[in-house]
């Protein structure tokens, strides 16, 4: 068979076995081994063992249950809790402040956890009720949270950028100093959004002290939300408003709300502060960060065989997955390699008639509409090999495309209809939320995040200056 013809079937079957409910992991390796084996008989599971070797050989592999250990370790030891506590008592009070501080508080998880679904899912269980408690626009809450959490896939250490600079070659330190632009980037966008439709909208987000509607007849009910400090009641419903009080907090007692949160924090500022300097390799640091991690559970006195095994089995889980789809994308791009494929590809590419930039820009929407459907770890193992070769030969920086490409993962992790970050939010999101819902809630996020990245493609040194100042 020629190499379009098996390309063609390679992707055909692929998008079949998803269609028709087949795991990411076994699509891709059955596909791989089945065509591996008509092209080059036995020779195939040789060929698949050796290239899986190459990447397991990595010493930056060990970085990934390494990082993952200690974003689960500080999960565990409650951290989230006390810190979104800290950040919305500075910022609770004023208009869609509560919005904003879960935006912040996912930034700062992001710099703990690594991955999106987690500061999502931990969000959703914390800030989610204390927002939809004094009378927020659900789409405003739910869609804070969702693209706050997808920070988790650009700020170091995201593991996409470990797995990235696996399959590209890049420098996996550069790639966590250069994210940090754009993240913060990103960050500063959903704040000023939040800010401003809220000031335009004040419905949408009530603060503390201000009336918000209750349901008719909910006479002598009465709920206490974290997020006001106080309480909301009905009285026999006749009245149709209720009143969440305010914050009575002195500046000292929001200062010392951060004392608890002042080792977990530095310690991810050792942890890329390593990096940054030239001190520690990624894999390195991310043994700093998992023995930190201990010592600040320790400190704070929650480290004990329990919460131990949550962290362990939660890091199995997590790097369980990230390997089995490994293994699956080597097999099948091994394949797809060996026989040609990345060449028709870029043959493909080449005879746009858009030139180098509408090459990329085509490479990016390419991106986008297989991150509807694929899994972001799958898409950077699967397209990674492809499209990293492609780029650098159009003459474009390395680094800066492989920011780019994260950026893409995060338009990935929010899209419709199978953006996975709505559905971290959906199973712990209460059950009147629909699916509808959900997709409301990420819409305005998904035009910000574009716009992100318009303006780091207008600008690369956003992404450029930190790393150039690396040691």
């Amino acid at each position: 068979m020629s190499p379009e013809l098996i390309l063609l079937l390679m992707v055909a079957s692929f998008f079949f076995l998803l269609a028709i409910g087949v795991p990411l992991a076994w699509s891709m390796f059955g596909i791989g081994l089945l065509f591996g084996f008509i092209e080059f008989g036995p020779a195939v599971f040789s060929l698949t063992l050796a290239r899986f070797g190459d990447i397991t050989g990595s010493f930056s592999l060990i970085a990934i249950p390494l990082f993952v250990f200690m974003a689960n370790m500080l999960s565990v030891s409650g951290i989230a809790g006390e810190l979104f506590e800290a950040v919305h008592r500075w910022m609770g009070g004023i208009r869609g402040g509560l919005a904003m501080a879960s935006v912040v508080t996912c930034t700062v998880l992001a710099a703990m956890v690594g991955t999106g679904g987690a500061g999502i899912v931990i969000m959703g269980l914390i800030a989610l009720p204390a927002m939809m408690a004094l009378g927020y626009n659900k789409h405003m809450a739910m869609g804070s949270i969702v693209a706050g959490g997808s920070l988790g896939l650009m700020i170091p250490p995201s593991v996409m950028f470990i797995l990235y600079g696996m399959f590209s070659g890049q420098s996996i330190g550069a790639l966590f100093i250069g994210g940090i632009g754009p993240g913060l980037l990103l960050a500063a966008l959903y704040i000023l959004y939040i800010g401003v439709r809220s000031y335009l909208q004040p419905s949408l987000a009530p603060i503390p002290g201000e009336p918000i509607p209750v349901a008719a007849g909910a006479g002598g009910s009465s709920g206490t939300g974290s997020a006001g400090g106080g309480s909301a009641s009905a009285d026999d419903g006749a009245d149709t408003h209720a009143v969440v009080e305010g914050y009575d907090d002195s500046f000292w007692d929001k200062v010392k709300l951060l004392k608890s949160l002042a080792l977990p924090i530095a310690l991810v500022l050792v942890v890329l502060g390593s990096i940054y300097f030239g001190i520690a390799s990624v894999g390195e640091a991310s043994g700093i960060g998992a023995a930190g991690a201990i010592v600040a559970a320790a400190v704070r006195g929650r480290l004990n065989l329990t919460t131990l095994k949550q962290a362990l089995y939660g890091t199995m889980r997590t790097v369980g997955v990230v390997m089995w789809i490994t293994l699956g994308a080597v097999t099948f791009v091994g394949v797809i390699t060996r026989v040609g494929g990345g060449r028709v590809i870029e043959g493909w590419l080449a005879d746009l008639p858009f030139g180098p930039w509408g090459v990329l820009i085509t490479i990016m929407l390419i991106l986008l509409l297989l991150g509807m459907v694929i899994d972001v770890i799958g898409l950077v193992v699967l397209t990674v090999p492809i499209f990293a070769p492609i780029v650098a030969g159009l003459g474009f920086d390395p680094l800066w495309f492989g920011i780019l490409f994260n950026m893409n993962l995060q338009l990935a992790f929010l899209s419709p209809p199978f953006g996975y970050g709505m559905f971290y939010l959906k199973s712990v999101a209460p059950s009147d939320v629909t699916t509808a819902d959900l997709y409301r809630s990420v819409f305005p996020f998904l035009l910000l995040q574009l716009l992100a990245l318009a303006i780091v493609m207008a600008f690369p040194d956003i992404v450029r200056w930190l790393p150039a100042q690396m040691g």
